[in-house]
């Protein structure tokens, strides 16, 4: 099988590589590496977890643009189901009164706005907008009469 790169273009994949913190951008070079080296499709896509089809996506995207075509993250994520009136309203109610469950605030978002959300989508909106989750502490229930005793 010829080679997909030259030295130069190996060179600057090595050097990426080293530099790059983000292990999905990482797999994509390591990926056009070993098929430049001779790996097989079905190998590369086993040991990096990928199919063949995504595997081909990056060397083409490679050979169209270069470093910064295959290092490209086209995904946007998806739109917001509250709007940021409803966000801000949410984030003041829950001042406010506490819920002690996102299952809890999934019930109040439908009632309230009549939206639909998860639990894992309640969990990411609620981290979003800089709420965080902490563990309520176990207290005695005969605490007054510890206090007492110690008096």
């Amino acid at each position: 099988m010829p080679k997909l790169l030259n030295d130069e273009q190996v060179l600057v994949l090595k050097e990426a590589h080293k530099k790059i913190r983000d292990k999905r951008l990482a797999d994509r070079i390591k990926a056009v590496l070993s098929l430049n080296d001779g790996f097989r499709y079905e190998d590369i896509a086993r040991i990096l977890l990928l199919d063949e089809v995504t595997l081909n996506r990056y060397v083409k995207r490679f050979k169209a643009n270069g470093i910064d075509g295959l290092l490209e993250i086209r995904y946007k994520g998806g739109q917001t189901k509250l709007t940021l009136l409803q966000e801000f309203e949410l984030k003041r109610y829950l001042e406010i009164n506490t819920l002690r469950t996102s299952k809890e605030i999934v019930n109040y978002i439908g009632k309230e706005f009549k939206v639909s959300f998860s639990v894992v989508g309640v969990t990411k909106l609620l981290h979003r907008l800089g709420f965080s989750y902490k563990k309520p502490k176990v207290i005695p229930g005969k605490a007054d009469f510890l206090i007492k005793l110690s008096s």
